[in-house]
């Protein structure tokens, strides 16, 4: 035992039971730090002694102090041999010993404070301070018993169990060491814990696969300790076998640039560490981990965001720091904003990429754009679940559309050198922008290029690539807007009809619709060469729909349409559900029954007119006239029934759903862009406005007078994206129309409203299918009177015309049968438009 603690044991035996450690430790090391000194006066002495007595209170207890510390220190004051001093210790500690040994010490003291006699008068049961005053009238509080327990243990140690035996005067933290001889010191600990916090391994604390071994020599406190700051080096370690396992690795950019971040603060937290174990103010484990409770929580954040990093995309972390940016705890706040700030300079790179080239090199399917090979024409799309919060889902529609206009424009349209100088403008723009999360002035920019680039699309497509005239040209040619051509197909092509589907090639029928368009109202379009280009689009097509058909069952109309407008109008794409093509087939089964109803109405006039003409008016002529005539009023009956349904499909859903496509495309005299007034020519030769011309303001409205300024008379263009659209919704509208859906059912026969209007045409087909071979008999009736052949052929004859038109009334009857039904199905439909066509078929 070293003289410091000889001499701390001797003033601790010295000083009253209850005096501060604290001083007598500060006492001891002064007065040693004194003796080192060569230069040592009495003064300094008195110095000290004077300076520890301001910090006691003053107190008999005290006095006797500095009595018994004064002889005890002045002695040694004088010596300078090391081994005199530690004998007078030994001499006097051992002094000291005998006295607090004997029963009879101190009585006077013992009188002062606390004896036996004095224990028995309740009275006097208070500290000597305030012996002199008079005892209280209040009861005794737990405050004022508290102040009595030292004079109490007091007690105890004279007249408690065992006052005849040896007082132990060593302190309970000496006691203590015997029972920690075989733990390891916290000075040792500490030495090693500095290379554990930077995952290096040492003898007394190994790291194995991961995992920190605390020795069994650490006592169970310090272990719980050792436990908090060892977070430290586990998380350290963690990190770091994530960023060498990605050190090689083909990641994209921003992933690098968060690995870069990790690496920086671990960097900085080795660096950190080293200033820890320089520090000479750390002496104790609960001293480390205060300073280490801010990294730790530092640590803790990187491994939560780098836990799933082989399954998280850059842009997923983008959004996640982002969302992070106003966590109420300031430390991960920092952190993420720090990120943030990292990690989006590529995504803004991404994005000035598109935005000015249309490009996407090295996106990782980080970016809300992605490649798509199915996709015809531009294989681009938009992904709205990649979309990060802090873009509005608007912007980032304008930002694809942008992307994909631009695609558009210099690979369908051919304006590269509008292109190129709209690229070059705008890159300028955005290089002008700081990197930063300020994103306002960004959108501002994205919002003007897109403005800019649409609007020159939408003129590009009405003034160079006729969009208007071809939307035209759809509806007059494969939605049968113009009957005329339909009707001079027909015509021209009737023989070709009625062949053998195997027996007929598309180039026959393309020299029968060239010849039909001249002789149709279309033949105004092939006076100019733009007209021409219009019109030679239109072509015919034979389908491949099987055997035993005929050519009504398998011509069509086609209308071709090159790029770029192929793009934006979905006319029976390859990889579309040919919707106009569906129409089309639609439409012509009423052609077909309109013109075979026709022929044979023909036919039936020409046959009544022969047998009118015959000499002989016998019975038999007059019962065939007859019945032709009535096969020729059903006949009529089932050709009206064919024409109000033409007229209805045509008017109420055809034309209905191409007005609305014109005012959505605007391209309707209302809603049209910078519109102009249509112009007439009187017959006079003078020019006018189709309709008088309204003022823009009502000058009597002051208001509105005020407002005009701001007013705009003009509509938004419409992006390549919408008008794609647009045109779907038309064809769409028609197609879920429930006259033409198979999905809707009717709610008396359970059948799709095209099914049953199907089978009501084949009725007229077989019915007019009758009628010709009723014309045929006839025919042959007329030539056998006329010859006045026998009467056994005549009534051969006879019996085979009634024979076919029982059939036909069979026919008549199956008919009406059928639109009886169809007919109740439409009156009880919801729809006022529908109900409206049973009232006309009634």
């Amino acid at each position: 035992m070293d003289i410091q603690d000889k001499l701390y044991l001797v003033l601790e035996a010295i000083a009253p039971h209850g005096f501060p450690d604290s001083l007598i430790r500060s006492f001891t090391q002064q007065f040693l730090q004194l003796m080192v000194n060569p230069y040592r006066t009495p003064i300094d002495l008195e110095k000290l002694i004077f300076e520890f007595k301001k910090n006691t209170r003053l107190s008999p207890s005290s006095e006797r102090l500095w009595s018994k510390l004064d002889g005890f220190v002045r002695p040694i004051f004088t010596m300078s041999d090391d081994n005199e001093i530690v004998n007078f210790i030994n001499q006097f500690y051992t002094k000291l010993q005998e006295e607090l040994q004997s029963p009879t010490r101190d009585a006077t003291v013992l009188n002062l404070e606390l004896n036996k006699q004095n224990l028995d008068r309740h009275d006097q049961l208070d500290t000597p301070s305030r012996s002199h005053i008079a005892p209280s009238v209040y009861a005794e509080s737990f405050e004022t018993v508290d102040k009595l327990s030292d004079r109490r243990s007091l007690y105890s140690l004279h007249y408690g169990p065992g006052t005849n035996k040896n007082i132990n005067t060593i302190p309970m933290s000496k006691m203590a060491d015997t029972f920690y001889i075989n733990t390891l010191p916290e000075e040792d600990i500490l030495k090693s814990v500095f290379y554990t916090l930077l995952g290096t391994t040492s003898d007394m604390f190994p790291i194995k696969t991961n995992v920190i071994q605390i020795p069994n020599s650490i006592s169970n406190s310090t272990s719980g300790v050792l436990h908090l700051i060892f977070e430290a080096g586990l998380l350290y370690i963690k990190l770091s076998n994530q960023l060498e396992q990605n050190r090689n690795v083909h990641i994209s950019p921003m992933k690098k640039a968060l690995l870069t971040k990790i690496t920086e603060y671990l960097y900085d937290y080795t660096r950190y560490v080293n200033s820890l174990s320089n520090m000479i103010e750390i002496r104790t484990l609960k001293g480390l981990y205060s300073k280490l409770y801010d990294p730790i929580l530092q640590l803790r954040v990187y491994e939560k965001f780098i836990a799933d990093f082989n399954y998280i995309r850059g842009d997923e972390y983008l959004t996640k720091f982002h969302s992070f940016k106003t966590h109420g705890n300031s430390l991960i706040q920092k952190i993420t904003n720090d990120l943030y700030s990292s990690l989006i300079t590529f995504y803004y790179d991404y994005m000035k990429k598109w935005l000015t080239v249309s490009k996407l090199e090295s996106v990782f399917e980080e970016f809300f754009i992605e490649y798509n090979d199915k996709k015809l024409y531009i294989p681009y799309q938009l992904n709205e679940d990649k979309v990060p919060d802090f873009i509005p889902k608007e912007t980032a529609n304008q930002i694809f559309i942008i992307g994909k206009t631009y695609i558009y424009l210099t690979q369908f349209c051919n304006e590269l050198q509008w292109a190129n100088n709209f690229s070059q403008k705008y890159s300028k723009m955005y290089s002008s922008l700081p990197n930063d999360s300020n994103f306002t002035p960004f959108f501002k920019i994205i919002e003007e290029q897109y403005t800019e680039l649409v609007e020159y699309t939408w003129n590009v497509l009405l003034e160079k690539q006729y969009f208007k005239e071809t939307i035209d040209m759809l509806k007059d040619t494969l939605l049968m807007g113009k009957n005329d051509l339909i009707d001079s197909i027909i015509k021209n092509a009737s023989s070709l009809l009625d062949e053998q589907s195997s027996s007929l090639t598309a180039y026959a029928y393309t020299r029968i619709v060239s010849d039909a368009i001249k002789q149709s109202s279309l033949s105004n379009y092939t006076n100019d060469h733009e007209s021409n280009v219009l019109i030679n689009r239109l072509d015919s097509r034979v389908l491949d729909l099987g055997q035993n058909l005929t050519g009504w069952d398998v011509f069509t109309l086609e209308y071709d349409i090159p790029e770029p407008l192929a793009i934006t109008l979905n006319v029976n794409r390859s990889d579309g559900r040919k919707e106009y093509l569906r129409i089309f087939n639609f439409l012509w089964r009423f052609k077909r029954i309109e013109y075979i109803c026709n022929s044979e109405m023909l036919k039936s006039k020409e046959m009544v007119h022969s047998f009118r003409n015959l000499r002989s008016h016998n019975s038999m002529v007059r019962d065939i006239l007859n019945k032709l005539s009535k096969m020729s009023v059903l006949r009529s009956q089932l050709q009206q029934f064919n024409s109000k349904i033409e007229s209805y499909y045509f008017q109420f859903i055809i034309d209905n759903a191409f007005k609305q496509l014109e005012h959505d495309l605007q391209l309707d005299k209302k809603s049209r862009k910078n519109s102009e007034e249509e112009m007439i020519t009187l017959p006079n030769g003078l020019l006018t406005f189709e309709e008088p011309l309204k003022p823009l303001v009502d000058i009597f409205n002051f208001n509105q007078l005020q407002n005009t300024s701001s007013q705009t008379h003009s509509h938004p263009s419409l992006n390549v994206e919408e008008i794609n659209n647009i045109h779907n919704k038309f064809l769409n509208d028609i197609l879920s129309h429930p006259l033409l859906s198979s999905k809707i059912l009717a709610k008396y026969s359970g059948k799709a409203y095209p099914t049953s209007l199907i089978e009501i045409l084949q009725i007229i087909k077989e019915f007019i299918s009758f009628f010709s071979k009723l014309h045929d008999i006839a025919h042959e009736l007329f030539i056998q009177i006329s010859l006045q052949s026998a009467f056994e052929e005549l009534m051969e004859l006879l019996e085979q015309f009634n024979e076919v038109s029982l059939n036909m009334v069979h026919c008549y009857k199956n008919f009406k049968h059928q639109t009886h039904i169809f007919i109740r199905d439409l009156r009880s439909d919801d729809d006022d438009m529908i109900n409206r066509l049973g009232k006309i078929l009634r």
